[in-house]
């Protein structure tokens, strides 16, 4: 039996209200509510019905609107707690009372603008039958009636993100898409996608088997145990997504309100146990201990021991997401020109106009560390750029699609074959590892917030003050992984032996 939650009756509510309201004219009785005339709603008087909120028992009318409402969901009134029951009377009878309000309000005028004055209402837009707002003039239709349709409106909504959204994106899009139209229907005109239509869609996405295949039906895909199910992040994922589409559709006028906003699924917060840490002192030295950087058995398989040994891009990676806190995609984008090293303070260059960077915040200069430079960084960035400047520093490093995303599994994957294979452990926790050294070694908040590209409007930072960037070098120069002193050695000296 579907269960509902507070929000889910407050919600239930204001859309009982809007629908009754929006579909108001003079001397026509609602659609979905026929027994109601717009010229009755004072059949039962303002007061009595103040009387049953304030004794909270109800009479038999309001008992048959509740039924009416959670009918659609299959929901008996019975079946409800005491709590979410009352609650639901009480929704339905503060709507009755509003509408007395709002009838009297709209014998006066059609399209003069109405304010609900019940707080649990909430300041809802009444739509009009004209498909107007009460506070709003008369909009000129953008689409046909047609072209009002789930079906079209998907359509379009995709043909505008064409090229906006990566394959990548736009791919994991399609599959909740494909489901919601199934629920609702292709020909349906969006304005009549109620509350009911995205509950039922939450409760079928709550309910997805997990690993279904993309050519399964909604209902094939549907889980037969909880076990089964996806996530409760997954499930809410795939809702908002629709949800997102749903605003669209407001924005472009097609409807004045978006249906159950306000819902979602509860995403439990992860266990401290499953929560990302950071790596342990001794974990950086088991990780540069290990084939990649003392020898290994060969390219594809840099995690067995062996002989080989190359300080390329695969090498450097680990090295400088742990040294300078970088997220995973920035020294993947940056060029090698972009890396300053003919400088008393060498660093590299962020510049959101030439990559891609998440905010404008993280636009910057990133000191590289010196204990980089004992271990021969500058050389191999030197060597990138006398070959190819203007191309990406790793540019070894590829993947037909985000090359973020791809290192983070294939770093992912390389901790678990040395030995790293606590989950909690990511290519995330260079960073969060980094931030802990920088707090430790009394880096202050907003050089650290600067460093790490995190936005701290209370500190003007001057990108290319000389001043700034040798305060940042010498911040970062504090920073200590503790990696053992035989580990730094090694890396020292393979350096040393493969420059000569």
């Amino acid at each position: 039996m579907p269960e509902m939650t507070k929000i889910d009756v407050d919600e239930l509510t204001r859309q009982f209200f809007s629908q009754l309201a929006g579909s108001h004219s003079v001397k026509k009785t609602v659609p979905s509510h026929a027994q109601y005339d717009w010229d009755d709603w004072d059949a039962i008087s303002e007061e009595t019905l103040e009387a049953m909120l304030v004794s909270g028992s109800y009479d038999k009318s309001i008992e048959k609107d509740a039924q009416a409402l959670i009918a659609p969901l299959h929901i008996k009134l019975e079946a409800l707690s005491d709590n979410e029951r009352l609650k639901l009377l009480e929704g339905v009878t503060r709507v009755r009372r509003e509408m007395i309000s709002y009838a009297a309000h709209r014998r006066k005028t059609l399209f003069g603008g109405y304010t609900v004055s019940d707080d649990v209402l909430g300041q809802i837009g009444v739509q009009l039958a004209s498909g107007s707002t009460s506070s709003q003039p008369l909009p000129s239709p953008s689409l046909s009636d047609h072209g009002r349709t789930v079906g079209h409106l998907v359509q379009l909504y995709f043909s505008e993100h064409e090229g906006k959204w990566k394959n990548t994106v736009r791919d994991e899009k399609r599959l909740p898409f494909k489901w919601f139209i199934e629920l609702v229907g292709s020909e349906r005109n969006v304005r009549d996608i109620g509350y009911q239509d995205i509950l039922l869609l939450r409760a079928k996405f709550e309910n997805l088997r997990l690993q279904a295949p993309a050519s399964a039906t909604l209902e094939d895909a549907q889980a037969k145990a909880p076990h089964e199910r996806v996530s409760p992040k997954t499930a809410n994922k795939k809702l908002a997504t629709i949800k997102t589409f749903l605003r669209w559709l407001r924005k472009l006028g097609e409807i004045e309100v978006v249906p159950a906003d306000q819902i979602g699924i509860d995403v439990p917060p992860i266990p401290v146990t499953k929560a990302r840490r950071d790596f342990e002192p001794s974990e950086y030295d088991q990780l540069f201990s290990s084939a990649l950087f003392t020898g290994f058995k060969n390219t594809k398989r840099r995690y067995l021991p062996g002989d080989q040994l190359n300080l390329d891009d695969d090498y450097w990676m680990p090295l400088v997401l742990a040294y300078s806190g970088m997220r995973i995609s920035e020294p993947l984008q940056v060029a090698a020109e972009d890396v300053c090293i003919d400088t008393e303070f060498p660093h590299f260059r962020l510049d959101g106009s030439e990559i891609k960077l998440k905010s404008v915040a993280a636009t910057r200069l990133v000191p590289i560390h010196p204990d980089l430079i004992d271990f021969g960084f500058l050389d191999f960035v030197k060597s990138k750029q006398a070959t190819a400047p203007e191309m990406r520093l790793m540019s070894a490093i590829v993947s037909k699609d985000e090359v973020g995303n791809y290192y983070s599994k294939k770093i992912g994957r390389y901790l678990d074959r040395v030995g790293l294979d606590d989950p909690r452990i990511v290519a995330h926790s260079f960073r969060h590892t980094f931030i802990s050294a920088m707090r430790n070694a009394g880096v202050p908040e907003s050089d650290r917030k600067f460093m790490m590209g995190h936005s701290d409007s209370s500190v003007a930072h001057n990108y290319g003050s000389p001043t700034k960037i040798s305060v940042l070098y010498q911040w970062a120069a504090k920073v200590d992984l503790g990696l053992s002193a035989g580990t730094r050695k090694r890396l020292v000296q393979n350096a040393m032996a493969l420059s000569k």
